[in-house]
C-alpha cells in the first residue's frame, strides 16, 4: 500500500474514479444512502477540506460528521485511537 501512495499512476487512477464522468451524479447517490453513516475527516485535510466533508454529510440523510481539528489526510494513521473511538461511539449510538 505504501508503494501505491507514491505511484503517480495510482494517484491519477484514484482521481479519475473520484472525479470521472459521473461526478455530477455523486450528490444524487449520496442522497440515496439511508443507513446511519459516519464521516470522519481532518480540518487540515489536503484532499477533502472541511466544506467538502460538511457538504457530503449534508447530502446523506442520516449522516454524522466527526472532524478532528488540525488533522490532515493521514488522520486514520496518525490518530488511529481517536478514529477508533469515534467509530466505536458511532456503532453504539449511530443516530
Amino acid at each position: 500500500m505504501a508503494t501505491d501512495l507514491r505511484d503517480p499512476a495510482a494517484i491519477l487512477r484514484d482521481y479519475r474514479q473520484l472525479f470521472g464522468p459521473d461526478f455530477e451524479d455523486n450528490a444524487a447517490f449520496a442522497r440515496r444512502i439511508l443507513s446511519p453513516t459516519l464521516l470522519i475527516g481532518g480540518t487540515a485535510d489536503q484532499l477533502f477540506d472541511r466544506s467538502a466533508l460538511e457538504d457530503t454529510a449534508g447530502l446523506i440523510p442520516a449522516a454524522r460528521l466527526r472532524l478532528f481539528e488540525d488533522e490532515t489526510h493521514m488522520l486514520p494513521a496518525e490518530r488511529s485511537s481517536g478514529v477508533a473511538a469515534a467509530i466505536a461511539g458511532f456503532l453504539v449510538e449511530p443516530e
